[in-house]
C-alpha cells in the first residue's frame, strides 16, 4: 500500500467536507423557498379537510340508521347512520332535532329507519323524514 503524504490527504479531506456541508445544508436553503409556493394547490380545491369535510352546496341528505335513543317531549332523536356521503361524514352516532312533521312515535330504540336530513344555520342538522325499514 502507497502512502500519500499528510499535504495530499488534506485537499481531499476539505473538498470532501466542503461537499457535506454543501449537500446537507441545501434542504435548509432550498425548503423554506420550496414550501412557499403554491405547488399545483389550486387543484386540490374540491378536497375535503381533514378526513371528512363535507361538499360544498350540500344542504340535505337520506340516509339509513338505528334509532338509539328517543327524546320526544324536546323532539331530539338518537340515530347510528351509515355513511352519508352528501355531507361527507363517516358512519356515527349522533343526535338531531325532528322536525314538527316527524311523528316520533311512530319508532323506538333499535328501529332501522330511512332518515332524511336537513342543514341549518350554525350547522344543526334537522331530521325532516323518517319511515321504519
Amino acid at each position: 500500500m502507497i502512502d500519500s503524504p499528510k499535504s495530499a490527504r488534506l485537499p481531499r479531506l476539505s473538498l470532501n467536507a466542503a461537499l457535506f456541508v454543501a449537500l446537507a445544508s441545501g434542504p435548509l436553503i432550498v425548503g423554506p423557498a420550496f414550501a412557499q409556493g403554491s405547488h399545483g394547490m389550486d387543484t386540490m380545491k374540491g378536497m375535503p379537510d381533514k378526513g371528512g369535510a363535507k361538499p360544498a352546496g350540500a344542504t340535505s341528505a337520506s340516509a339509513v340508521g338505528t334509532v338509539e335513543a328517543i327524546d320526544s317531549q324536546n323532539r331530539k332523536i338518537k340515530l347510528k347512520h351509515e355513511p352519508i356521503a352528501a355531507f361527507g361524514w363517516p358512519s356515527m352516532s349522533m343526535e338531531m332535532t325532528a322536525a314538527p312533521s316527524v311523528d316520533l312515535a311512530k319508532v323506538k330504540p333499535g328501529s332501522k329507519v330511512n332518515f332524511t336530513l336537513s342543514k341549518g344555520a350554525n350547522d344543526s342538522y334537522t331530521v325532516d323524514a323518517l319511515s321504519v325499514q
